[in-house]
């Protein structure tokens, strides 16, 4: 039987054997008898297409491109291949062989990473003793690709295990930071013994110019105060140090002014060779200067340096107790007054129960006070000055020791006078809080004070100056539950006008009975 052999089957026919084998475009999907395997190349696109019978589609056969040696290829079309911007570094010449650069044809690390337009310096990943991670790096004097107008930063790992963060601001003048370089190192990480260690100073800031911010001084052995290890930024000659063992410093403006050790806390400290505190609390402000401890209370007592109560030792070391004259000191046991420091006075409260001369109903006490009064007097005539004022309690009896020591002058008389007075002098108080004198043949003197009931002792002894006329007698001006202490005066008026001065010294001690 003949069989049909296509026209194209000749001889000298510019046309292919099989009419299959060439198509254009689409027309390749028409040919009506298709064969799995069958091979077309398609005119329209220059490409040779594979018929697969399994998805009775056609891919493509062939991929085309071209590329430049020791770079890796990239897909320029889902059918083309063409060079990247990734170069491996061969031959065994180069000394850059096995790096991997990324737009760069001269990778100077193991990975160097370049910007495609040439706008920022490289980032690499240098491999040599350490391993290191770093951008802008000059692994070698010769890296053409550093530049000292930019700032560069690194990581470094290194084989024991540290971790170093390297810097360098921008600026001609800088090192370079490279792979052994340590000029530039910010600090290091390091864990030992289950613990990580940072070898280099730490300010905590938001900024890289703070006012002020927490500085941590990085040191390997005790510090000073000049230098302490928890300091300010801007301020840095003040904070806390470690001088020794057990110790712990605190410094303002590089001088020592407290230390806390196992004995106690030290104030001060910086006075010749005192370092550490003798007692539990230990002030020293130096040679020469007074220290003292100070209790305030805000506007009550005020808040300056003579304010509130001081007990410390003068610049020439005397024990001082210091209050302002509007709050006298007093000693107090189970809240009550056991002594009285007041302007020029000194008063002593005793009993069995700890109490206040004031608070002494229902109970025996004591109480001793010494005062100096000083009065200037520019009129003349009988007056009275008074030294002192207490309540007595209802019910009670007491006894008084009264030693009087009066000076006078006159200034245009030019007269000094002196009397000194010895008195004793007991009363009783009843129920309603009236006082009844209990000595024997006490008399009235001249001169009363007001209303009340004048109450003179017996002298026990009387020293005075050459000529008294101007100094009388002391006495006691009483009322109910009351009694005033004055000291009597006479004072005769010169031909000229003159001002008198009386000076009172005197000592009182009461005892006081409830009855």
């Amino acid at each position: 039987m003949p069989i049909n052999i296509a026209d194209q089957f000749k001889v000298n026919v510019g046309l292919p054997i099989d009419s299959r084998i060439v198509a254009s475009g689409s027309n390749k999907d028409l040919i009506q008898f298709k064969y799995d395997g069958l091979r077309v190349f398609d005119t329209s696109n220059r490409t040779t297409y594979v018929w697969n019978a399994t998805t009775s589609t056609f891919s493509v056969a062939d991929i085309n491109g071209t590329g430049q040696t020791n770079y890796m290829t990239r897909w320029s079309s889902s059918a083309g291949l063409t060079s990247s911007g990734i170069y491996y570094a061969v031959g065994p010449s180069s000394i850059n062989k096995g790096n991997v650069g990324i737009n760069t044809p001269s990778p100077q690390a193991v990975l160097q990473v370049n910007s495609d337009t040439g706008s920022s310096e490289p980032f690499v990943i240098h491999k040599g003793a350490s391993t290191i991670l770093a951008y802008n790096f000059h692994s070698s004097s010769g890296d053409s690709y550093f530049n000292f107008n930019v700032g560069s930063s690194a990581i470094r790992f290194i084989n024991d295990g540290s971790i170093d963060f390297l810097n360098r601001s921008s600026g001609i003048g800088f090192p370079p930071i490279n792979s052994t370089n340590d000029t530039n190192l910010a600090f290091r990480i390091q864990v030992a013994g289950g613990r990580a260690f940072l070898f280099r100073d730490l300010v905590l800031s938001q900024s890289t110019t703070p006012a002020t911010s927490l500085y941590l001084r990085s040191q390997n052995t005790f510090s000073t105060a000049a230098l302490p290890d928890v300091t300010w930024y801007n301020n840095d000659n003040t904070g806390i140090f470690h001088p020794a063992n057990s110790q712990i410093g605190f410094s303002i403006q590089g001088t020592q002014r407290a230390r806390l050790t196992t004995t106690g806390l030290l104030l001060g400290g910086d006075s010749g060779t005192l370092l550490t505190p003798f007692n539990k609390l230990h002030l020293d402000n130096g040679t020469g200067v007074a220290s003292f401890l100070q209790f305030t209370a805000g506007s009550t007592t005020g808040t300056n340096g003579s304010d509130g109560f001081l007990v410390g030792i003068n610049s020439s070391g005397y024990p001082i107790l210091q209050s302002n004259d509007n709050f006298p000191i007093s000693t107090t046991f189970a809240g009550k007054h056991q002594h009285k420091l007041d302007p020029n006075s000194f008063t002593m409260y005793s009993d069995t129960n700890g109490v206040g001369f004031n608070d002494m109903i229902g109970y025996a006490g004591k109480r001793t006070t010494r005062v100096t009064k000083t009065k200037s007097i520019s009129s003349s005539g009988a007056q009275n000055l008074l030294i002192t004022s207490f309540s007595v309690p209802s019910s009670s009896m007491c006894s008084l020791e009264i030693t009087f020591v009066t000076a006078l002058k006159i200034t245009s008389g030019g007269t000094f006078q002196y009397k000194t007075q010895k008195l004793l002098i007991s009363f009783s108080v009843n129920s309603s809080g009236t006082i009844t004198a209990q000595n024997a043949g006490a008399t009235l003197p001249a001169g009363g004070n007001g209303s009340g009931n004048l109450l003179e002792s017996h002298d026990i002894k009387t020293l005075t100056s050459t000529s008294v006329t101007n100094i009388g007698k002391g006495f006691l001006n009483y009322s109910t539950n009351y009694v005033d202490i004055y000291q009597q005066l006479n004072i005769v008026a010169p031909p000229i006008s003159y001002t008198a001065t009386v000076v009172v010294d005197y000592k009182l001690i009461v005892n006081h009975h409830q009855l």
